[in-house]
Order: C-alpha cells, then sequence, then structure tokens
C-alpha cells in the first residue's frame, strides 16, 4: 500500500509505501530536514507541523511542544510514520546557531552533499550490484554511480541486519560506507589569502562550525605580495608547483590540527569550496598566474572552478570534489565576492561600501541596484612587509597604541614588544599626528615647536628622523619617516579607491550608509585610527564597522548552500570592474589621499 505526502510551502509531494518515516519521505520529496540525533527524538531540529493526517502524538513530542502546539499539528518528523494521506509544513531548514550575521538570515541549508541510509534485507545473490543497493534504499537514489562507487561494491559482504550509506555529491553517488554514517557529513571551507591561509570544517547537516584554524601561507618565502611572487614565477617558471605545493601543504597543517581538535575522520569530508584572490586562486588551483602579471593583466578564468582533491594534492580522499569560487576581475578575486555575498551588498536597498584592505586592497561600492568594484596595490605596509619594526600579527607584535604624558603600547598575546603590526602602525601615526609630531604632509615636526611631556618628547629623535615606539630585545623598535611614507602610499591608494568608486557611482560621502572593514586586519583595527589618518571617509564612526573575515564566511555559505553558490556566481556577472589606471582623476585623488587629514573627525 502506498500513501502521498506533500511538503509546504514548496508543494513538494511523493507516494511512499505505508510506514515509511516522515524523514525518509521527505528525502523522497526533495526536501531537506535536519534530523541531527539520528531518528532518536532528542534534539527537537526536525519538527514539522501537520496540516492533514496528523499522527497521534508520542512522549517525545511533549519534551518539545506544548499541548496548544501539539494540537496545532507540530510532531517530531524523525519519530512518526505515513500510513495515510499527509500534508506538512516543513520549514526550510535554515542556520540557527552559526552566528554569520544579518546577511545569513533565510539561507537555506542545501549543502551539495547528502547522504541515504540503505538498511540490507536478502540479497538477490551473493554479491551486491548497484540495482541491489537502490532496492533497499530508504530514499531517493535515482544519481547515476560514479566508476568509483562502483568499484567499492565487490569488497562488501552481506551480514543479516547489514546497513550501508550511500554519500551524493553534485548529483551523483559517489561513495559507499559500511553502517549508518548519515551523522558524519563534514565540508571544509578556505580562504587563501598572500598572508594568512583561514580554515573551517563545518557539519553539512547542521550547519555548524566545528573547528577552525588560520596560518601563515607557506609562500611567503618566495614574496610577501602578489607581485612579487608574480615577479618571481615570472623569473622561474618551476615555481608554480613549488608555490602549489607550499598553499596545500599550508592548508593539509590546518586540517591536520582541526580533525584532532574535532575527532572528525578525514574520510568524512566530502566537499571543499576555496576562494582567493585572483593569483592565489591561480595558485592553489595549479594555473599559471602570468597572464596577472603584464598587460592586459587578464585572469586566466573568471567562473568558478571545479575539482577534485586528487588533482590538488589535498590530503583528503581522491575523489573528494572542490569548488573554486569565481574570481570578479584580474584583481578582484573570489575572496572580495565572498565577502560581498556575506555582507550582503547586493540585497541592500542605500549604497554601502566593503573594503577589504591586505597586500592587494579590494573595495565594492554599491547596492541592490548597481555594484562597481575596484582593487589597489597597497602593498605589504599593512602586514609590516616594508616597515623597519613592522611584522605580522603574531605574539608580541604591537597592536595598539596611545600617547598620553608618555606612549603605552599593547602586544599581542601579552609579550615584550618584538615588532608593529598593521594596526598598530595605523594606530601609532593617528596618535602621532594627534599630538602634533606629525604633519599633514607626514613629516616629524620638532619637539621643540610642541608642548610635549619630557618623556615622550624625548623619544623623538631628530637626527635620524625616527620616533622610539618600545625597547625591544636586542633591537628597539623605532618608526622612520620612510616609515610613515610607507603608510601613507598604503592608504593612500585605498582611500583613493573608495573615492574613485563613489565618483563612478554619482554620490557624495555622506550617501555611503555604512562602510564594512573585512578581513583579519580589519578587526584589529581601531576605526577612529583609521579616520584620523584618512584611511577610510570620515563618516560617523557607528557607520563604520569590522566585519572580520567576511570571505570566509562566504565560502562557507556556499558551502552549505547550493542557493548562495548561485547567488555568488549571478553577483559574479552583476559587479562592475572600475580599472584605476585608466581613470584621469586617479592620480589627483591618489595625491591628495596621501596627506593626512588636518581636522580631528567628529565623533558622531
Amino acid at each position: 500500500m502506498t500513501t502521498k505526502i506533500t511538503f509546504l510551502p514548496d508543494g513538494k509531494s511523493a507516494e511512499v509505501a505505508g510506514g515509511t518515516s516522515v524523514v525518509d519521505a521527505s528525502i523522497q520529496a526533495g526536501v531537506h530536514l535536519i534530523a541531527p540525533c539520528n531518528g532518536k527524538g532528542t534534539c527537537g531540529k526536525c519538527g514539522v507541523q501537520f496540516q492533514e493526517g496528523a499522527p497521534a502524538p508520542c512522549a517525545a513530542d511533549a519534551r518539545f511542544y506544548g499541548g496548544s502546539e501539539i494540537d496545532d499539528g507540530w510532531r517530531l518528523a524523525c519519530m512518526h510514520r505515513v500510513d495515510e494521506r499527509a500534508v506538512v509544513f516543513a520549514a526550510p531548514s535554515t542556520l540557527g546557531k552559526v552566528d554569520f550575521g544579518p546577511s545569513m538570515e533565510g539561507i537555506v541549508l542545501r549543502p551539495n552533499v547528502r547522504k541515504v541510509w540503505v538498511p540490507i534485507g536478502a540479497l538477490r545473490g551473493e554479491s551486491f550490484t548497484w540495482p541491489e543497493v537502490g532496492r533497499h534504499a530508504r530514499g531517493a537514489l535515482d544519481e547515476p554511480p560514479t566508476l568509483g562507487l562502483l568499484a567499492q561494491l565487490p569488497a562488501l559482504r552481506y551480514a543479516p541486519d547489514m546497513e550501508l550509506t550511500v554519500v551524493v555529491c553534485g548529483g551523483r553517488a559517489v561513495a559507499i560506507e559500511e553502517g549508518d554514517t548519515r551523522l558524519e557529513n563534514y565540508g571544509l571551507a578556505l580562504d587563501i589569502g598572500t598572508t594568512t591561509v583561514a580554515a573551517s570544517l563545518l557539519d553539512l547537516n547542521t550547519g555548524e562550525e566545528i573547528a577552525r584554524g588560520s596560518g601563515l601561507n607557506r609562500q611567503s618565502v618566495h614574496g610577501s605580495d602578489v607581485m612579487s611572487r608574480l615577479t618571481s614565477l615570472g623569473e622561474d617558471r618551476n615555481l608554480l608547483a613549488v608555490l602549489q605545493r607550499l598553499a596545500v601543504e599550508t592548508v593539509g597543517e590546518l586540517l591536520e590540527r582541526m580533525l584532532a581538535q574535532s575527532g572528525v575522520r578525514r574520510d568524512r569530508i566530502y566537499e571543499v569550496t576555496v576562494c582567493g584572490n585572483s593569483c592565489m586562486h591561480h595558485v592553489f588551483l595549479g594555473l599559471d598566474p602570468a597572464s596577472l602579471a603584464f598587460a592586459p593583466y587578464d585572469a586566466l578564468v573568471l567562473g568558478p572552478v571545479e575539482a577534485r582533491a586528487g588533482d590538488l594534492g589535498l590530503d583528503l580522499p581522491a575523489d573528494t570534489a572542490v569548488y573554486a569560487l569565481p574570481n570578479v576581475a584580474s584583481f578582484i578575486g573570489g575572496d572580495a565576492l565572498a565577502a560581498a555575498l556575506a555582507v550582503g551588498l547586493h540585497r541592500s536597498d542605500a549604497v554601502r561600501c566593503l573594503v577589504d584592505i591586505g597586500t592587494n586592497g579590494e573595495i565594492l561600492v554599491g547596492s541592490r541596484e548597481r555594484i562597481v568594484a575596484c582593487s589597489t596595490p597597497a602593498g605589504p605596509a599593512f602586514e609590516g612587509a616594508s616597515i623597519s619594526s613592522g611584522m605580522i600579527a603574531s605574539q608580541g607584535a604591537i597592536h595598539r597604541v596611545e600617547i598620553g604624558d608618555d606612549i603605552t603600547v599593547d602586544t599581542i598575546g601579552g609579550e615584550k614588544p618584538k615588532g608593529i603590526t598593521g594596526s598598530g602602525l595605523i594606530d601609532l601615526c593617528a596618535e602621532l599626528r594627534r599630538v602634533g609630531l606629525i604633519d599633514a604632509r607626514g613629516k616629524y615636526v620638532s619637539p621643540a615647536r610642541l608642548t610635549l611631556q619630557p618623556a615622550l618628547a624625548a623619544r623623538m629623535l631628530e637626527a635620524e628622523k625616527q620616533f622610539l615606539v618600545a625597547r625591544s630585545y636586542g633591537k628597539n623598535i623605532y618608526l622612520t619617516q620612510r616609515d610613515v611614507r610607507e603608510l601613507q602610499l598604503a592608504k593612500g591608494v585605498i582611500f583613493a579607491g573608495i573615492e574613485a568608486l563613489r565618483i563612478a557611482m554619482g554620490i557624495e560621502r555622506e550617501e555611503i550608509a555604512e562602510l564594512y572593514l573585512a578581513g583579519t586586519f580589519g578587526s584589529y583595527l581601531s576605526i577612529r585610527s583609521a579616520r584620523r589618518i584618512g584611511l577610510v571617509p570620515s563618516l560617523p564612526e557607528g557607520r563604520i564597522r569590522a566585519v572580520g573575515n567576511a570571505a570566509m564566511v562566504g565560502a562557507q555559505m556556499c558551502l552549505l548552500s547550493l542557493d548562495a553558490r548561485a547567488e555568488a556566481e549571478a553577483l559574479a556577472r552583476r559587479i562592475e570592474h572600475v580599472e584605476l589606471p585608466t581613470r584621469s582623476d586617479f592620480q589627483d585623488l591618489f595625491m591628495e589621499a596621501m596627506q593626512f587629514p588636518d581636522e580631528e573627525p567628529e565623533t558622531f
């Protein structure tokens, strides 16, 4: 006997055998419910509301629903079976516990990977065949099997009460596992940065982050920024394989730590999504980025790329799917696209600005009506590479600076200062500008012309044109005149890029409703200091906010939701690329932006 079950609000339905569980019926209908407790009725996450054909409530229902809710038809799907015609309202599986910010509201959890449970009865013959597996499947299993899956079947040995689980990825059955492994369904999101690689291990059943990690990109030994690595590649074509391997090894180290931390099995990771700037994207995929190094500076590929872990040397099962987010333009990569997706720039009624500050600054300005974007060669100053006492954000790096009667610094980890990182550099120059030791042109001012406390005045070494920031191991930490100029160049090109896009949009500064600072650097950055040195427009502080590693959030979204993946691909096609070197006004904007503001920004 069969019966029909219909799921609202999608209207999807399935003819199922009497006694089929509601969860299994939802799979056959193509509706994705979350049932993390594997049918034990202990998590309460598979709740549905019966509009017709509601079964009698059970004890598990009462643990999660009150009397009025039960009267209204609310039941745990995993605890009930379909014995008669039923109409069920099943709210889309949305991410609840993962704090992805406002842009994640309403995102449907619909990963590219799902698992089908196969409880085996008696076999027709002595060995497993694909039709035999399909005959016992308790869910829709119309997907064609891969050759790798078929090769697994002869090794299976029948046992009474045997269970199998079929892994479906990208519309194909890719693997078969002994036992019920439905709760072990994981994916990996990667953000391949020039300096830092970030990784996130996610549960594809629930959307929850299981573990995370970040580390220095091991490619840094071949240059601190994109252009230096492209130059190195131009000098040695064999270096591509080396750089690709170093990026993969960095990911491997992070993955090893996350697996140890979480207890997740390596072979239970079924898909990887990856984003990065255009150069890192190409190198990670083993694609020659030479076309980015010479005019007209075109990327080898802009659209999404699908690969396998074995193609890239990732330490995962060889057939693990890898999805690389699209690039937008030559130097506007999938990381900028992922960040824009995460903050919902394309869904905003008001004009907003997204700035990802790094060695290659990427800037987007727009709303649901129109979005323009550019890239700016900010250089390695924000990462500390071109600063005399600069260093990356690691233990002992100065990341906060205040000046009163003397200077006060905070270091990462509270250790004795070893150097200064980008956020500390911005704080320091902002404070020196505030007390008058740096003028609007970025030149040091003699303490004799100012009213300063003796301890502070003594730090200014006029003859050497440098300021003593802190005493450290062996070598003291100074800010030189050249360091100030490096910061001016870096902050000037970022501000000029924002201005160029604002002008291209035909809006005034005040019309920017909100400005997002993305990336790890943006999280450390003092917004007040950024405004004081003219890194960003002097908008009210409440309209400028750090959004952390938004690129990683976008990569996670594309891992957890095919809808988000399609949204990202559509967004990449509609973003307009503004080439700054071709604008007649850019040089003037840049020269003006190098200056430090004359007036203290308002704090309203």
